[in-house]
């Protein structure tokens, strides 16, 4: 139960109430009455108050849990209507995770700090409570170098150990042939971001099949960037309660975003970004200046289209700040 924070709000609420009806009890004792004489007005109020409260109390402690037991939301007095259709939301106290065939449902955006084992346990808690009737597509997405692949790595086998098959794979399964991914020119930001992925491929060999009315035989890739090469990925078999946790740059644009049952955006500044390239793609670019180079010049534009265009914050069922992963800053679309 500490691991699924959807009893921690709960706890927070039975004390708060309790704290409140004592107060009250130790204002009524303020009004003594002696035997034989009237009640004082005041006395009988705040015994009705009390009444009142700790029956009230009671039954919204009753409903809590058991939309807690049923895996249902606890809907909160400032929560806006729902902007997005077919979704539900799935609550705890503090937190809520909104799905809605990758979608965000609506207007208000909750945020709360956590430590990283925190944030995996929570999030994979409530993944694995998610059912579909085939498998659940789970997109992490976010800008390059924002902590996705790392995010998806630590997520899948804590999904396991609740009892769900996972399925791992990635954008970089499907990239285009050099010769499209550079059409525009190398250092293109409409290159990168119009060409450099085969979404008709992945949505083919992957996410289709493991979709409504899929066959569940799919493939984890098409193409090998490094090679420049098509490769020949067996053909896999999912059980129907799978969940692939797939990850990528620009999942939620508007062609691939319906295929996704439930979406995670990593949100970090280009400047953390970039830092964290340096480090990660040295061995890809051989230099610290080439890697500054396409990334000012291709990559961070090609990022910022997409952040203007799509606005991918807008249908992402979960946002997290990972510009700190060891104390991730966790924005739930309520």
């Amino acid at each position: 139960m500490s691991a699924d924070l959807r009893w921690h709000s709960l706890s927070a609420y039975v004390l708060g109430t309790g704290i409140v009806m004592v107060i009250l009890l130790i204002v009524v004792g303020f009004f003594p009455v002696d035997a034989g004489t009237p009640f004082h007005r005041w006395a009988g109020f705040l015994l009705r108050v009390l009444v009142v409260m700790w029956v009230t109390c009671q039954l919204g402690m009753a409903r809590r849990l058991l939309h807690i037991g049923r895996g249902q939301p606890v809907r909160r007095l400032t929560a806006l209507k729902l902007t997005a259709h077919g979704g539900r939301l799935i609550g705890n106290g503090s937190f809520l995770f909104a799905a809605a065939a990758g979608r965000s449902l609506c207007a208000i955006r909750w945020t709360a700090c956590m430590e990283r084992r925190e944030l995996i346990a929570s999030l994979a808690s409530t993944i694995a409570a998610l059912h579909r009737p085939h498998p659940l597509r789970v997109a992490i997405d976010g800008v390059d170098a924002s902590g996705k692949t790392t995010l998806a790595n630590e997520l899948a086998p804590s999904i396991e150990i609740l009892g769900r098959p996972v399925l791992r794979a990635s954008i970089d399964g499907f990239h285009n042939p050099a010769a499209t991914r550079r059409r525009r020119g190398p250092t293109s930001p409409e290159g990168y971001f119009h060409d450099s992925f085969n979404h008709d491929a992945l949505i083919e060999a992957l996410l289709q099949p493991l979709g409504p009315g899929g066959s569940l035989a799919f493939r984890r890739a098409v193409f090998d960037f490094r090679s420049d090469q098509p490769v020949e990925a067996p053909l896999e078999h999912a059980q129907p309660d799978s969940v692939l946790i797939f990850d990528g740059v620009f999942l939620l644009r508007p062609e691939l975003r319906d295929h996704f049952d439930f979406s995670i955006f990593l949100r970090a500044d280009f400047r953390v970004t970039v830092a964290r390239a340096e480090d990660r793609d040295l061995h890809l670019f051989g230099s610290i200046q080439e890697i500054r180079q396409r990334y000012d010049n291709r990559y961070v534009p090609g990022q910022r289209l997409y952040l203007a265009e799509v606005q991918p914050e807008r249908w992402a069922s979960v946002v997290i700040n990972n510009n700190d992963p060891l104390r991730p800053i966790i924005e739930y679309a309520v």
